[in-house]
């Protein structure tokens, strides 16, 4: 299974390459609404492997990339079109360079003890994004935010809910890059 292209499109915001759209994988989600595919944990490290093998850098937010995004500030709004409109976070409102990417508040899937079953809570006023670190064999850590309170990174969640993913990758500067070897005329390319 790859990562579909479009979903790879990224913006830069500081030292990070952050994916423009929350990832859509419907194959292994445990639930889907409008685009948007909720993950449980085990799901989320699936999903690193995934990005591993397809090679070009991506990978499933840690704690310290959503700390690092949530520095360069954030403030609520809405995106989208007439028939469309999202609320949510756009992230690196204090960012130098002045881009931003914007996290929408798609809630979460959670177990609801009343109704004695999963279910999406919080759609367009909440959110819950996945990072991949852990807590502890039952708990990890995600971003969670909403229209009254600034990101938090410090949350710890259940590895059976569902959450959003958006991946990152570094982003390097020019000075960071290896210099390319020159080849000799007369070398042999394997």
């Amino acid at each position: 299974m790859k990562i579909l292209k479009q979903q790879c499109e990224a913006a830069i915001i500081g030292k990070l390459e952050v994916m423009t759209r929350n990832l859509y994988l419907p194959d292994l989600a445990i639930y889907t609404r409008e685009g948007n595919s909720y993950h449980n944990f085990a799901q989320v490290k699936k999903i690193e492997e995934l990005l591993k093998k397809q090679g070009d850098g991506f990978r499933v937010a840690a704690k310290k990339d959503f700390e690092y995004l949530s520095s360069l500030g954030s403030c609520w709004c809405k995106q989208g079109k007439k028939s469309n409109v999202y609320a949510g976070r756009l992230f690196g409102n204090k960012n130098k360079e002045g881009a931003t990417v914007f996290l929408p508040a798609v809630g979460y899937y959670c177990y609801n003890i009343f109704e004695k079953n999963y279910s999406l809570v919080d759609y367009g006023s909440c959110a819950a994004y996945w990072s991949s670190t852990y807590y502890d064999d039952r708990y990890s850590y995600y971003l969670s935010f909403d229209s009254d309170m600034l990101p938090d990174t410090s949350m710890v969640g259940a590895n059976d809910y569902g959450r959003s993913i958006r991946c990152v990758r570094n982003f390097l500067t020019k000075s960071e890059y290896q210099p390319v070897k020159k080849i000799h005329k007369n070398s042999i390319k394997l």
